[in-house]
């Protein structure tokens, strides 16, 4: 009994030997589920000739994460029916809390949250990454705009998603 132990207590240090400090456990990257909520226009009149641009800026957005590695944006469609579905009203989308639950009923992990903003011929645009679970600001950038328009500011959104996803 006592030489089958020490076979068989031999034979594990020799298993264990063999595996070196270089072996991994391969690890397979799941692709992180994110939102993007349409960008609010936080300029004092309504009405602009950019108010599209709440639209436009949140495809931007969607369009730069699709083609980065490791992200995989959450299509609006399913945005727009989970809304439907929980017969959410546009006065309730105003908090961030609610905002947040229904990313959580869409899977995604995080959200990304727009705001622009144009004074005269200056356009600031904030953009944050939120973590779903914890309500926590992940990651947060802006950008101001001298004589933009509509091309500068989706090229500013491309830069600032890439900036906050690449963190």
């Amino acid at each position: 009994m006592k030489k089958f132990f020490c076979l068989f207590l031999m034979l594990g240090f020799f298993a264990a030997g063999c595996v070196t400090p270089e072996t991994e456990i391969r690890k397979t990257t799941v692709p992180t589920p994110i939102a993007v909520w349409d960008f609010e226009d936080l300029s004092p009149y309504s009405g602009h000739q950019y108010s599209y641009l709440k639209t436009a800026l949140a495809d931007v957005a969607i369009s730069t994460l699709n083609d980065m590695p490791n992200v995989q944006p959450i299509e609006r469609t399913r945005l727009v029916r989970v809304l439907e579905e929980q017969s959410i009203g546009s006065s309730e989308l105003a908090s961030e809390k609610t905002r947040l639950r229904l990313g959580k009923l869409l899977g995604a992990k995080e959200m990304m949250f727009g705001v622009f903003q144009i004074l005269g011929k200056q356009m600031r645009i904030d953009l944050r990454l939120v973590d779903v679970e914890t309500s926590k600001v992940i990651a947060a950038d802006q950008k101001v705009l001298d004589n933009f328009d509509a091309e500068m500011a989706m090229k500013a959104v491309e830069n600032l998603v890439k900036d906050l996803v690449l963190k």
